[in-house]
Formats: structure tokens, sequence, C-alpha cells
């Protein structure tokens, strides 16, 4: 089995992973390697989901270049727009659920502080 050393590793970043771990109720090396799994698996989920939305569909020309208007007005445009949108709203629905701590504020006690503080 392979072997991991690392060198000169910060004293407050072993600090907090020895403090993550023990809360894990793990090891300083287990916790350490399911970090690292965890990272790689959302990396590569984040490469999936980045590679489907860029090929799905070729994206449209640029304002400034020739043909802009025309494929603006056309029919294969509007269907282009349309696929992009469902693969942005696949990846998106492909995340996994955001869990709101108990006692985080509501969206609009945040809007309202916003507005407050200008």
């Amino acid at each position: 089995m392979p072997a991991l050393q690392i060198r000169e590793f910060p004293p407050d970043v072993y600090e907090e992973l020895k403090t993550c771990a023990e809360e894990e109720h793990r090891s300083i090396s287990q916790q350490a390697l399911a970090i690292i799994e965890e990272f790689l698996a959302e990396r590569k989920r984040q490469q999936e989901i980045a590679a489907a939305v860029d090929c799905a569909v070729p994206l449209p020309p640029k304002p400034w270049e020739p043909g802009y208007r025309a494929y603006q007005r056309s029919e294969a445009a509007r269907k282009e727009r349309l696929e992009r949108r469902r693969a942005v709203f696949a990846s998106i629905d492909a995340r996994e659920p955001f869990e709101v701590p108990d006692g985080f504020p509501s969206i609009e006690e945040i809007v309202r502080e916003m507005r407050d503080e200008r």
C-alpha cells in the first residue's frame, strides 16, 4: 500500500486536522485520508458537471462576431439556449442539497441587515 509523507506541514493546519479527527473519532491519518477522498470525489463530480455543461451545446457567436444577428433570430438559437439552460439546471440538480444549520438567519433577515448597513 502506498504511503504519503508531508514535509513542512504547517502547525496550525495540523492542529485543526487533529481537532477534526477527534470530533470524527478517527486517527489523524484516517481523517486526512477521509478529507482527501472527499475532496477528490467532489473534484471529479465538478469536472463531470463542467464537461456536461461545456460539451452539451456549443456556445453561440459573440455579439461582435459575424452572423450574430441572424443567429439571435433563428429557431436553432432558441433551441440551443433552451438546451444550454437545461444542462445548467441539470448540473444544479446534481448537487447535493445544502442543509441550513439551526439558528441561521432567514433570507429576509439577511436582506434587511444588508439594507440597514447602507
